[in-house]
């Protein structure tokens, strides 16, 4: 388990953690506490300029650094790039938090078709294989590193 530093620093300190998801809700909090730890933290989004920014502001304040990187955690390419950007700044990643989700359907199940379906599956699933699979190659070559999944969608049937 992490510790929380003052000012973000101690043996933590210059780790680098990815959390998908995270210009809002779980994803914001998960960012603020590991920003707590000392983690350099890299804020994932997709579409939410604001949020992420916003985020981003909330991990600088617990006195850590950050970096915004939108990308598509569902898409191959942009995912593959953006883990070797980050490679390259920071030479390693050492915790992925797979939070990205689909957790408001918009639509009923009833009601849903297969592009619906493939989009709730492509986020909530292929993107933890795309992004874990990756992150899990960099951590197992380096000895070290943790994966967190989450997020899962609420379908409503009623």
């Amino acid at each position: 388990m992490a510790t929380r530093t003052e000012g973000g620093g101690g043996k933590l300190s210059g780790k680098v953690a990815i959390v998908t998801g995270a210009s809002k809700g779980i994803g914001r909090a998960i960012c603020v506490e590991l920003a707590q730890c000392g983690y350099h933290i890299i804020v994932n989004y997709k579409s939410d300029d604001e949020g992420a920014s916003q985020t981003l502001e909330k991990v600088k304040k617990e006195g850590s650094n950050g970096r915004i990187m939108r990308f598509d955690v569902a898409n191959y390419d942009e995912t593959q790039n953006a883990m070797d950007d980050i490679l390259k700044s920071f030479a390693s990643i050492d915790v992925l938090v797979n939070n990205a989700s689909l957790t408001n359907t918009e639509r009923h199940f009833l009601d849903a078709d297969e592009e619906w379906w493939n989009r709730i599956i492509a986020v909530n699933l292929s993107s933890a294989f795309l992004c874990g699979q990756r992150a899990a190659n960099i951590m197992a070559r380096k000895g070290s590193g943790v994966i967190i999944n989450g997020g899962f969608t609420r379908l409503a049937v009623y």
